[in-house]
C-alpha cells in the first residue's frame, strides 16, 4: 500500500489581513446601503464580528480614512463620507473596483510579459521603428510637460500588434482600458504616468535589437510607476 505524504499547513499571510478587513468593511457599507453620514460600526464590534484583532480594524478603518471613504471622529466614531465622481460613481463604489485594481495590474503585467517576448520573437525591424516613432512622440510630449493616455494606448497598441496574436492584442487592450479609466479617479496620476515615457522607449529599441531582458526590465519600472498611482489617493 502506498503512503500518502501528508499535506503541511501553510500558515496564514498576516500582511494581507488589513486588506481582508477593509474588504469586509466596504462590503458591509455598500450591502446596508449606507449613505453619507451613516456611522460604521465600531472597531470592537467589528473586531467580534469579524474575529480578528483590534489593530487590524484600525488599520483598515485608517486606510479607509486616508482614502477620503470615511471620517473619524474622536470619541464618536466612523463615519461615511460624501463623495462623488464625474461618473457618477460614489467613493465607495469607486474603492470596491479599486479593491482589485492591484490584481488587474498584475493580469496586465503578466500578460505583457507574453507579448514581449513574442514581440521579440515575431517583430519586424519596421514594426519596431513604428513603435519607436510612437514612444519618441510620447517622449516629445513629456518634454513639454505632457502626458497623453491616448499616445500611450497606441503604443501598446502597436506593441501588441508586434506579437502577431490579435487574441493577446483584444485582451491586453481591455485591462489598459480598464485600468487608464479607473485610474483617473486619483489625484494627479499624470505626475507618476510622465515618469514611464522613458522606459516606453527602452521598450521599443530593446524590442528592435531583440534585447528581451532589457524589455522587461523596463516594463519593470512601468510597472512599479503604476502601483504607486495605485497607493496615491483618490478624488475628494
Amino acid at each position: 500500500m502506498v503512503q500518502q505524504q501528508a499535506v503541511k499547513i501553510q500558515p496564514i499571510e498576516k500582511d494581507l489581513l488589513p486588506d481582508k478587513v477593509e474588504g469586509e468593511i466596504l462590503n458591509y457599507i455598500v450591502k446596508n446601503h449606507l449613505e453619507a453620514g451613516d456611522k460604521i460600526p465600531s472597531e470592537r464590534e467589528l473586531s467580534l464580528k469579524l474575529e480578528v484583532g483590534r489593530n487590524s480594524v484600525r488599520n483598515a478603518l485608517l486606510s479607509l480614512e486616508n482614502k477620503n471613504i470615511i471620517a473619524r471622529r474622536v470619541g464618536k466614531g466612523s463615519f461615511l463620507k460624501t463623495t462623488h465622481f464625474e461618473n457618477n460613481k460614489s467613493n465607495v463604489d469607486v474603492r470596491l473596483f479599486e479593491v482589485n485594481f492591484t490584481d488587474i495590474l498584475e493580469i496586465r503585467i503578466t500578460l505583457e510579459k507574453l507579448a514581449i517576448q513574442k514581440a521579440v520573437d515575431n517583430g519586424t525591424d519596421e514594426m519596431f521603428n513604428e513603435l519607436i516613432q510612437k514612444a519618441s512622440y510620447m517622449s516629445a510630449l513629456a518634454e513639454k510637460g505632457e502626458y497623453s493616455i491616448a499616445a500611450d494606448r497606441e503604443f501598446h497598441s502597436t506593441l501588441y500588434d508586434c506579437t502577431g496574436s490579435k487574441t493577446l492584442k483584444q485582451l491586453l487592450l481591455n485591462l489598459v482600458d480598464a485600468l487608464d479609466f479607473y485610474q483617473c479617479i486619483y489625484v494627479n496620476p499624470e505626475k507618476y504616468w510622465i515618469l514611464t515615457v522613458p522606459y516606453h522607449l527602452d521598450i521599443a529599441y530593446a524590442c528592435k535589437e531583440r534585447n528581451l531582458a532589457l524589455a522587461l526590465a523596463a516594463q519593470e519600472y512601468i510597472y512599479n510607476y503604476d502601483l504607486k498611482v495605485l497607493n496615491s489617493k483618490v478624488k475628494g
